[in-house]
């Protein structure tokens, strides 16, 4: 965001509350099935389709289990996003 008035920039962040991907999958397979790493993988990788799409197209640089975040849902279930 910028103000006009005063010619500040302010960075507006999104707090989410979760674990990364390093802690998630590293956990028994048991509690993280193969299907359960697909779901994740694919909301990465639609992460990054939604990066590269725009005009001009961002890169990430920096990808990693440490920049993915898994997230809880209410209805049960889990959500990765991209992070940095």
């Amino acid at each position: 965001c910028i103000e006009p008035s005063s010619a500040e920039v302010v960075l507006v962040l999104e707090y989410v509350d979760g674990e990364s991907l390093e802690d998630v999958v590293s956990q028994t397979t048991a509690k993280v099935g193969n299907g359960l790493r697909v779901d994740l993988v694919h909301d990465v990788v639609c992460a990054l389709t939604y990066l590269h799409s725009r005009r001009p197209a961002i890169v990430h640089g920096d990808i990693k289990d440490s920049n993915v975040l898994v997230q809880s849902l209410p209805a049960g279930g889990m959500r990765a996003r991209l992070l940095d």
